[in-house]
């Protein structure tokens, strides 16, 4: 096949070439081997060997000064603690009962899956605090006892009994158990010093009764009531702690329906004794008031509520 050049492509074609190769020569450095081995290069404006950029670390800390300018010193500052802390035991029992499940689940992984729920496990767990909620209870050392006395000195004993339950009544306020369902939801510091004023009534019951000088006859009613006096205000103080410790406040609260049931039979049984002594006493006494807890009385009164 006759391939045909014109010839004034094939001229510029040399033209071309002759341009690149001469402008390639004018730009490109010249190159030549120092005595002590090193490249120089020539060319152009710049002559002469190439410097390496400076690098220096001037506080001697492994990281070049450039690098440290990116960096904020300030968050890297560690200062030791100029005093020394021990590890201080959660004095709560809702603290250490968390510590104690815990304890308990990380255990019981150790030995494979858990036998039992997380519920049974709060279960238990809260069976085995449970004595957290017993109180001491009062016995006879704690009382004055006559082994002599009158038919007025039982009457008189009867009436400051009654003076302890009507003095700074609080009738006035709502349900206990209503403030209580009502503090967890608002937090509301009214709602909890009205808890805090029934709590007071009980503590001052139980230290008026505790200070009156108790007739021999009377002396296991009288115990039964300081301890059931004790035990109410124990469960509604408690009440007021449900946002520091819920879970002493959960004990409490489960067995506050058994104390006032106590309640009701420890005045049952003071009725009791007062009928057996045959106390007379008029409308007016303070002391009459222990007659509404007679049995027949309080079921009437429940029936007709019911």
């Amino acid at each position: 096949m006759e391939v045909l050049y014109k010839p004034k492509i094939l001229w510029a074609f040399v033209v071309g070439l002759g341009l690149v190769a001469l402008a390639y020569h004018t730009s490109s450095p010249s190159i030549a081997v120092e005595p002590d081995g090193h490249l120089a290069v020539a060319g152009g404006a710049e002559s002469g060997l190439r410097a390496p950029l400076p690098v220096s670390d001037s506080n001697s800390d492994g990281i070049e000064d450039w690098r440290e300018a990116f960096v904020d010193d300030a968050s890297y500052v560690f200062t030791a603690s100029t005093t020394d802390s021990e590890y201080e035991v959660p004095d709560t029992v809702t603290a250490q009962m968390g510590i104690k499940l815990i304890q308990d689940i990380f255990y019981a992984k150790g030995y494979g899956t858990l036998e039992s729920s997380k519920q049974e496990m709060v279960t238990e767990l809260l069976d085995q605090v449970e004595h957290v909620a017993q109180d001491k209870l009062f016995d006879v050392s704690d009382v004055v006892v006559l082994h002599k006395y009158s038919q007025a000195d039982l009457k008189d004993y009867v009436n400051q009994m009654g003076e302890a339950l009507q003095e700074n009544s609080t009738t006035k306020l709502e349900n206990e158990l209503t403030l209580l369902s009502d503090l967890v939801g608002s937090r509301d510091p009214i709602t909890k010093a009205q808890i805090v004023e029934i709590a007071n009534y009980y503590k001052s019951v139980l230290d008026k009764s505790r200070s009156v000088a108790v007739p021999s006859t009377f002396t296991k009613s009288h115990l039964d009531l300081l301890n059931v006096y004790q035990a109410i205000y124990n469960d509604i103080d408690t009440f007021t702690k449900v946002d520091i410790d819920p879970m002493l406040t959960l004990l409490r609260l489960k067995r506050y329906e058994d104390d006032v049931i106590g309640l009701v039979y420890a005045l049952q049984n003071f009725q009791k004794d007062m009928v057996e002594n045959k106390i007379v006493l008029s409308s007016s006494d303070p002391g009459y008031l222990f007659m509404y807890f007679e049995e027949d009385t309080l079921t009437s009164i429940y029936e007709q509520l019911n």
